[in-house]
């Protein structure tokens, strides 16, 4: 079957990127864990989408795959941050078409993968993908947002921002007019996870808006953020965003 085989070759990046360091080993651990994360949930979007069992074929490799390239970053550059290194997202495509997993799939399928995976992580999705490729764009971008929430709520990544309280004014700004934090304005660990905050602006299917409050996951995300007047506040407008969305889907 074609999962297999992608899973197969997933399995054996994996292991290629392997190391003694404790502290790669631990992130990319972390990294092998959002992968199959990110799968189940597009999995799950797909099928609340009533999508073709062939389109959620390709939804689910497209979460399994979409951060292949974070592995060699973080061996090689010892971070996960694109501007210190190199595009994740850029790098996961030319990964996966220099090793050419996806030769199961038709050309125009291939395209359509290359381009949600390759989009993921951009502030916008392009004006010039076709509805169809657009669909899958905004599913992985989605489930992406989704695990990440958990991640930074359970787990302890290593990123290269300095931990302390202070907000970038503009940051808040954004959040209160209910638009996206871009990521030119983040300059500490709080900022990042405001920026992250944000993202409930940017969900494209009211699953996952639904799954992002069963799973309770901004309560447990907030909970990670130094306290302050400014951040409830910003909680609190992006709570009412969310019960106001979700009470009308």
């Amino acid at each position: 079957m074609i999962l297999d085989s992608i899973e197969k070759w997933f399995q054996e990046m994996v292991r290629f990127f392997s190391s003694s360091d404790s502290i790669t080993r631990h992130n990319l651990a972390l990294k092998l864990n959002h992968s199959v994360a990110t799968q189940k949930i597009s999995i799950h979007l797909a099928r609340s989408l009533q999508w073709s069992e062939h389109d959620g074929l390709m939804a689910e490799c497209i979460g399994l795959l979409h951060d292949v390239g974070r592995f060699p970053q973080f061996y090689y550059y010892k971070t996960f941050g694109d501007n210190e290194s190199r595009n994740h997202a850029q790098w996961s495509v030319e990964l996966l078409q220099k090793e050419n997993v996806l030769s199961s799939f038709s050309p125009d399928d291939q395209d359509v993968i290359y381009t949600a995976i390759l989009h993921h992580n951009a502030f916008k999705i392009p004006t010039h993908v076709s509805e169809r490729t657009l669909s899958f764009c905004k599913l992985i971008r989605d489930a992406d947002k989704l695990d990440i929430y958990r991640i930074m709520a359970e787990e302890h990544y290593i990123l290269d921002l300095p931990d302390t309280p202070k907000v970038n004014p503009i940051i808040l700004r954004s959040i209160f007019d209910q638009t996206c934090v871009q990521y030119k304005h983040v300059s500490s660990l709080t900022d990042l996870k405001l920026l992250q905050l944000s993202w409930v602006y940017d969900f494209n299917y009211s699953e996952s808006l639904r799954y992002l409050e069963k799973q309770e996951l901004l309560q447990k995300f907030v909970q990670t953020i130094p306290v302050s007047a400014d951040v409830t506040r910003a909680y609190d407008v992006v709570m009412k965003f969310l019960k106001k969305k979700t009470s009308v889907t």
